[in-house]
């Protein structure tokens, strides 16, 4: 069972973004303010904390601890000489300090602080709404009519006959239990004696309320499987309906499925949740455009 529409998109909150993820270990190193921590200072150098996580990242297969502290050491003694030599300042890496910035805050709010049970109730009842059908499904009736065709165009003498008709299926119908197949090859057969009066035979599936009020409320009066009922008329003519069959209904509260739902949308409602935070910052920030240098920069052209 899947949902069919993805919470983001049906809400219209989401851009065309990836889903938010932790920053990407190889991103470049970013200036850290770490406060020490006994579990996870595993060195210093230079005085800078080396933390379990800067040596875990250069872990190979082999899993060498040593070689991979190593590894972390030489790092961090290559990014303090960058630092010295005046690299720190690069327009570039300041750059990819600022976007590794912007993904680690993602990273930190949008995924390891936003697991399923944190998201908001708002959008678990809006996606078991969006998706209440799989939830939430009404009896459904299994049958096959017979219909004497009769608009309400048709003058008194022509309802007249189509009615007769409609009673002579009702009774053959009637007179011995038939199957699904008996009863449509019934309305087949008296065609032939209907004359001017047309018979349709149909098979179809409906819930309560999805057909004529009269038609809905006769079949749905039909509990057994095989019954018959009588003539039910409507604007289209004159109905003998049979039961086929009944599919029960089921009726889900969001109670007893919220988990569920939480984890099916969790990829969607971190989406809609960033989103909604950068429409908060842009409008608590000015951000000005110029268009003609955007244009020339990025070969745009107006249309």
């Amino acid at each position: 069972m899947t949902f069919g529409v993805t919470l983001a998109v049906t809400l219209g909150l989401a851009a065309c973004r990836p889903t938010p993820a932790a920053a990407p270990a190889d991103t470049a190193v970013v200036a850290r303010a770490v406060a020490d921590d006994a579990q996870q200072l595993v060195a210093r150098v230079n005085g800078a904390p080396l933390l379990r996580a800067d040596v875990a990242i250069h872990l190979g297969s082999d899993g060498d601890a040593r070689r991979a502290l190593d590894r972390a050491i030489d790092e961090e003694l290559l990014a303090q000489e960058a630092v010295g030599r005046g690299l720190a300042r690069d327009p570039g890496l300041e750059r990819a300090q600022r976007r590794a910035l912007a993904q680690r805050l993602i990273g930190r709010d949008f995924v390891e602080r936003l697991p399923a049970s944190a998201i908001p109730r708002r959008l678990v009842e809006r996606a078991y709404e969006l998706n209440r059908s799989t939830y939430v499904r009404p009896e459904v009736r299994e049958l096959v009519h017979i219909l004497a065709i009769a608009g309400r165009k048709r003058d008194a003498e022509y309802h007249r006959r189509a009615l007769a008709i409609a009673s002579r299926v009702h009774a053959l119908a009637s007179a011995r239990p038939l199957t699904a197949a008996e009863f449509s090859a019934l309305g087949e057969r008296l065609k032939a004696e209907a004359g001017p009066i047309k018979l349709h035979v149909e098979t179809l599936t409906a819930a309560p309320g999805e057909t004529v009020p009269a038609f809905s409320a006769a079949a749905f009066a039909l509990t057994r499987v095989g019954a018959v009922s009588a003539v039910v008329p409507t604007d289209f003519g004159y109905h003998t309906i049979y039961l086929k069959g009944i599919r029960p209904g089921h009726n889900t509260p969001l109670a007893a499925v919220e988990n569920e739902v939480r984890r099916r949308i969790l990829d969607d409602a971190r989406r809609v949740l960033l989103d909604e935070h950068l429409v908060q910052l842009r409008r608590r920030s000015v951000v000005r455009v110029d268009e003609d240098q955007t244009a020339r920069a990025l070969g745009l052209h107006g249309g």
